[in-house]
């Protein structure tokens, strides 16, 4: 075991055993800089292990300290908002892991969550949207580039308001692996204690829905015709449909997990324009053919062989 398997492996330890514990450690992530997401996943973890009662408990603790936080130290509009949206949308995958120990679940809910918020957020709450790109011109005059980014987009306001739709995509993508990765490391966790090895074999199990394939389908073809909200749902579907092909990608190498993840993550960095739809074909064909198990009865001929 490693020695950051070993350090999560003792607090895992020490969460379970004390409950005060728990509470503080939840508040003090809360509010420090960068580390919320580590505060929503030891809400998750307790979560997961415990059940729901004593999950929200530690739900309210993290959402109100990091409420707080926010409030006092973010200028980005909405701040105190998204925080919250965050923190129970975490809480609610975490239930929904426990329930059904599916990732295929879990992501299906966050993708058509992202989707709905997406398409429904610039008619229900459109100062919400207006405000992230408000907000954004703020930073950006305050760094001098406020000239060239008007040039870029131009001065109309319905560049404007296309700018704002893509960027609200951006947001809701962001708070989706926000709320993933305090999942993932939850889980984990929960795994070094109990099940040793178990979260392995979840993400190597990880299949893309075929409904997932239809929404990609239209979210291109949207595109296609320059349709805002589908550009705005593409990196979300796009990053879905990516993960499940890199886990079949895991599943057909073979090899020791670092190596795996070496020759399926460094090409990424080197060639994204090549490996990144390559990722998303395998993903989305994965999703309707199911070639893991066509590697399965392979494997368990070779064996017999």
């Amino acid at each position: 075991m490693s020695r950051m398997s070993t350090f999560l492996h003792k607090q895992a330890q020490y969460l379970l055993g004390n409950s005060f514990y728990a509470l503080c450690l939840t508040a003090v992530l809360a509010v420090v800089p960068f580390a919320a997401w580590l505060s929503l996943a030891v809400v998750m973890f307790i979560t997961l292990r415990k059940g729901a009662y004593d999950g929200f408990r530690l739900l309210c603790v993290g959402a109100v300290a990091a409420f707080i936080a926010s409030v006092y130290s973010i200028d980005l509009p909405y701040a105190d908002s998204i925080t919250l949206i965050t923190f129970l949308v975490g809480y609610l995958c975490a239930l929904l892991l426990r329930s059904t120990a599916s990732w295929n679940a879990v992501t299906s809910f966050i993708m058509v969550a992202a989707i709905v918020i997406i398409s429904a957020l610039p008619w229900l709450a459109p100062e919400f949207v207006i405000e992230q790109y408000r907000f954004l011109l703020e930073i950006l005059k305050e760094a001098g580039q406020a000239e060239y980014f008007s040039q870029l987009v131009g001065e109309p306001a319905l560049n404007q308001s296309l700018l704002a739709d893509y960027l609200l995509g951006i947001k809701i993508f962001s708070i989706a692996m926000s709320v993933l990765a305090s999942l993932s490391l939850a889980r984990y966790m929960q795994s070094l204690l109990f099940y040793p090895g178990g979260f392995r074999k979840e993400i190597l199990a990880f299949r893309a829905s075929r409904t997932g394939m239809i929404f990609l389908i239209m979210a291109i073809i949207g595109a296609y015709k320059n349709n805002v909200t589908a550009m705005s749902c593409l990196p979300i579907l796009v990053t879905y449909f990516m993960a499940a092909g890199m886990s079949l990608g895991f599943n057909m190498i073979r090899k020791s997990d670092r190596m795996a993840c070496i020759l399926l993550f460094v090409p990424i960095f080197v060639v994204p324009y090549i490996m990144l739809p390559v990722y998303v074909l395998f993903g989305s064909l994965d999703s309707v053919f199911n070639f893991r198990l066509r590697l399965l009865s392979k494997a368990v001929k070779l064996k017999k062989g």
